[in-house]
């Protein structure tokens, strides 16, 4: 089956992207527009959101469960992306959890992105998004 990726945009949505965070561990934490779902089915696969903050675009929390997380990783990064353009927006941070993410680092940094500040809990990243990925 195919897997699509959607907005949340329903409470059902909201708390289906809740309990897949809990299910992979993931602390409780507001969701925020945008929500993107990667749904197969009506199986949630994966979902990515944006942490509220006044000041900067964070993307987080991001939970997986598939068989092939790096792929649904990588499609909700460019609906998400997509959205964002879309509304104006140009990069957006993240940060990777350590120890429990560390594999991740390595796969974020073939993709050209180099950290920008790390401490023993959290490495960040700024995303820059370029038109020809969005348009």
């Amino acid at each position: 089956r195919d897997t699509i990726y959607r907005l949340a945009r329903s409470t059902k949505d909201f708390r289906a992207c809740h309990a897949l965070l809990a299910e992979q561990g993931i602390e409780r934490s507001p969701l925020s527009y945008p929500t993107v779902m990667a749904l197969r089915g009506d199986v949630l696969m994966g979902c990515l959101s944006r942490i509220p903050s006044e000041t900067a675009v964070i993307a987080g929390p991001l939970a997986v469960s598939s068989a092939r997380p790096l792929i649904t990783v990588m499609r909700l990064i460019e609906a998400w992306d997509g959205v964002l353009w879309r509304a104006g927006v140009r990069s957006y941070h993240f940060g990777i959890q350590l120890p429990e993410h560390k594999a991740w680092l390595a796969i974020i940094e073939k993709m050209g992105l180099q950290p920008y500040s790390q401490d023993e809990q959290v490495v960040w990243f700024r995303r820059e998004m370029k038109a020809r990925n969005h348009e």
